[in-house]
C-alpha cells in the first residue's frame, strides 16, 4: 500500500470515528439521563443556572405575570428555578410556585435556595399530586403553566400525552422552545432540537395564542433566529381575558 492511500484510509477511519463520537454525544445529551445527572459532570451547573435570572431574557416572566396578573405557576423542567427567582424578584413574592424536575440535584438546590412554603418542588409527577398542591392553594386550576426549552428534548407523542392530562388544569402556558414547521435549513445539525407547529397543537386543546416573540435574533445559527419562540397561550374555556 502506498503511503498515500495509507493517509487517505487513516483519515477516513478518523471521520468515521468522529461521526460515531458525536453521534453518541448528541444521544447522550438529548436523553433524560444526562438530564438527570447532568450536574456530575459541571457540579456547580444547578446553582449557576439559579443565577440566571438576571438574564433579560427572563424578564419576559415577569412582565407576563404583571400584564395578566398571574400569581400561582407550575414549571415543567424547573431546574433551579431561575424563572422564579426572576418573578418574585420583579413582580412579586407573594406568589404560589409548583416546581417540577427530573434531576434531584436540580430540586435539592431550589429547596436550599426558596424556603418559603408558598414554593414546592417535586421530581415525580402526576395529577394526583398537582391536584392536591391546588387544593392546598384552595384553587381548582393555576393561572400559568410554563415550559422553558424542555418540550424540544421530547416526541410529539409525550407532549400530547402530556397536555392531553394536565393542560385542563391551567389558564395560560408559556412555551419557550422551538416553534414552527420542521425547516431544512440545519436539519442535520440540529435534528435532536425537536420542533413543532405549538399554535396547532395547542387549538386541540382549545388554547389560543395571545403573545408570540422571537427569542433569539441574534443568534449566529440561522435556526435559532428563525425558530426558537416564546409563546403565551389562553385556555379559552377559561375565558380569563
Amino acid at each position: 500500500m502506498s503511503i498515500k492511500n495509507h493517509i487517505i484510509i487513516k483519515i477516513i477511519t478518523k471521520v468515521k470515528s468522529l461521526k460515531i463520537f458525536k453521534n453518541l454525544v448528541d444521544r447522550l445529551y438529548n436523553s433524560s439521563m444526562y438530564w438527570k445527572y447532568r450536574h456530575i459532570i459541571n457540579s456547580s451547573f444547578w446553582y449557576n443556572q439559579y443565577n440566571h435570572s438576571t438574564e433579560k431574557s427572563r424578564n419576559i416572566y415577569s412582565d407576563i405575570s404583571k400584564k395578566y396578573s398571574l400569581n400561582t405557576f407550575f414549571e415543567f423542567g424547573c431546574g433551579s428555578a431561575p424563572n422564579l427567582k426572576n418573578i418574585i424578584t420583579n413582580h412579586s413574592k407573594d406568589i404560589k410556585y409548583l416546581g417540577y424536575d427530573i434531576s434531584n440535584k436540580a430540586i435539592d438546590v431550589c429547596r436550599e435556595k426558596y424556603s418559603d412554603k408558598s414554593y414546592k418542588f417535586i421530581n415525580k409527577i402526576s395529577k394526583s399530586i398537582i391536584k392536591d398542591t391546588l387544593a392546598s392553594y384552595k384553587s381548582e386550576s393555576f393561572d400559568c403553566a410554563i415550559y422553558h426549552r424542555v418540550f424540544y428534548l421530547l416526541n410529539k407523542k409525550l407532549i400530547t400525552k402530556h397536555l392531553y392530562e394536565y393542560s385542563n388544569l391551567f389558564k395560560y402556558i408559556i412555551i419557550y422552545d422551538f416553534h414552527k414547521k420542521k425547516s431544512l435549513q440545519d436539519s442535520y445539525l440540529y435534528r435532536n432540537y425537536n420542533i413543532l407547529d405549538y399554535e396547532s397543537l395547542l387549538l386541540e386543546f382549545d388554547f389560543s395564542i395571545i403573545f408570540k416573540q422571537k427569542t433569539d435574533p441574534y443568534s449566529e445559527s440561522q435556526y435559532f433566529r428563525n425558530n426558537a419562540h416564546f409563546l403565551l397561550f389562553k385556555n379559552n374555556k377559561k375565558n380569563n381575558i
